[in-house]
């Protein structure tokens, strides 16, 4: 509700002729490029994520990055529905265990939060007054804490559930109440997600450090492509700093976000980093984030629905499968294309 309050007091002050005209003068190119750059780190966050699974490699490239986008279509629809949608087509699609594809977007979910903590004491170090500014109800102490202690947390956890006996000693002790049958249920479940939940060896590790710094350049591009659109960087000077700035405030509201695909709230902390801390206008600021935000949205919903369409994906189909048909023999499975 605050956060629509806030969008809709923002909206009022727009002058709307002067929005659409902002949004017409943008150049297409650019905007094309800010799209193909969003689509490059989704093409790298995929291949990261073979890399997260024990095999992956053998897992078609293609395959990874079908349900990568698939994943972000049904967030787009439902927020965090792609959280489940993607590892359920491709456990489908690769006779995998769900529960170990779900361990791997666990700790690919750690990973991005790991890096965004890291962005975000970046930005409160160097930009302390910005951010304090920005965001008046955190210092920058508070807000380092308020990022980093829950990833901590949950880093914390999943090492102690999967590098330590305590997740069979807590199916041991619930034994006493639940039925034989689904306390073994549960350790298959555990056994699938300790397995899904690693690294790899030493080099795997170090590659999936590079690949987060890659996937998250590919949306610093995004953002100063969209300056290039605008032409913020002539009018304003922004570049690769604010471009910066711009990524972590708007990847914290994406964060927290409970609307489908962050609608408002991406909007909301985009024009407000961009009016507060750079003192772009309200309309310039809000067309760019309604095209920042819109064309990757369009171009990712519309590239998920067709690779759904050919993975025979929907929200009736998981609701109805209950667990992913790629459980079945490989010759029972939707055949799909092999690698890029």
């Amino acid at each position: 509700a605050f956060v629509v309050a806030a969008v809709w007091y923002g909206m009022a002050r727009v002058d709307w002729p002067a929005l659409w005209d902002a949004i017409a003068s943008a150049n297409a190119m650019w905007i094309f490029a800010a799209v193909v750059a969003t689509l490059a780190s989704h093409l790298i966050r995929a291949h990261r994520w073979r890399l997260l699974i024990a095999d992956g490699m053998r897992i078609p490239l293609r395959a990874a990055f079908s349900a990568t986008i698939i994943g972000y279509m049904f967030n787009n629809i439902i927020p965090r529905s792609g959280e489940l949608a993607r590892p359920w087509v491709l456990a489908r699609r690769e006779s995998r265990p769900l529960s170990a594809m779900i361990a791997s977007i666990v700790v690919e979910r750690i990973i991005d939060g790991v890096t965004l903590a890291v962005i975000v004491v970046v930005l409160a170090v160097t930009g302390r007054e910005i951010v304090e500014r920005l965001l008046p109800e955190y210092t920058a102490v508070g807000l380092i804490a308020a990022i980093t202690i829950p990833v901590v947390a949950l880093v914390v956890a999943i090492v102690l559930a999967v590098r330590t006996t305590l997740g069979e000693s807590f199916l041991n002790l619930i034994g006493r109440w639940i039925p034989a049958k689904v306390i073994a249920r549960l350790r298959i479940v555990l056994a699938d997600f300790k397995a899904g939940a690693h690294v790899g060896n030493a080099r795997s590790g170090s590659m999936v450090a590079v690949y987060a710094v890659l996937i998250w350049l590919g949306y610093a591009l995004g953002v100063y492509f969209g300056f290039l659109a605008f032409g913020f960087d002539m009018t304003y000077g922004l570049g690769a700093q604010a471009a910066l700035m711009v990524l972590g405030i708007t990847s914290i509201g994406i964060t927290i976000a409970p609307t489908p695909g962050a609608f408002l709230v991406y909007h909301s902390f985009c024009i407000a980093v961009l009016t507060v801390v750079f003192g772009v206008p309200d309309e310039p600021a809000t067309a760019f984030a309604l095209v920042s935000h819109g064309a990757p949205y369009i171009a990712v919903t519309t590239l998920g629905a067709v690779y759904a369409l050919l993975e025979n994906v929907g929200f009736g189909t998981m609701m109805r499968a209950g667990r992913p048909p790629g459980m079945a023999p490989k010759d029972q499975r939707t055949e799909g294309p092999k690698d890029l």
